[in-house]
C-alpha cells in the first residue's frame, strides 16, 4: 500500500486548503513543517494513500464516501529523518569547536 506505517512519525510538507468549506464546518488541517503521528492508513475513494493523524481528530463528515472522519492525502508528508537532524547537530558542533580554537588562538 505505501511505505509509511502506522505510529510512524511524519512532517507536513503541503497544508494546503483544498475545500474551505470543510473548514467552516470545523475540519482541522494539517499544518506545514508540523510533525504528526500515523494513526491509520488507507486507500481513499479516489485511490489515495490516506491518513488519520494522532494529533488531529476530525469529527465524522458527510462526504462522497459516506459519513467519515476526512483525512489527509499521503502526498502532504515525508518521514521524519532523523538521520539528516542528527547530521546538522553534528555539522553545528563541528563549526562551533573551529570556531572556539580560532577565538583560543
Amino acid at each position: 500500500m505505501s511505505n509509511f506505517k502506522v505510529g510512524e512519525k511524519v512532517v507536513c510538507i503541503d497544508s494546503r486548503v483544498n475545500d474551505y468549506r470543510f473548514i467552516e464546518l470545523g475540519l482541522i488541517y494539517p499544518i506545514k513543517n508540523e510533525i504528526y503521528t500515523i494513526r491509520k492508513i488507507f486507500t481513499s475513494i479516489s485511490g489515495n494513500v490516506t491518513f488519520y493523524l494522532e494529533e488531529i481528530i476530525n469529527v465524522p463528515m458527510n462526504t462522497v464516501a459516506g459519513f467519515i472522519e476526512v483525512g489527509f492525502k499521503s502526498s502532504r508528508f515525508r518521514k521524519l529523518d532523523h538521520q539528516f537532524g542528527e547530521d546538522v547537530i553534528a555539522d553545528i558542533i563541528k563549526k562551533v569547536k573551529q570556531e572556539e580554537l580560532t577565538l583560543s588562538n
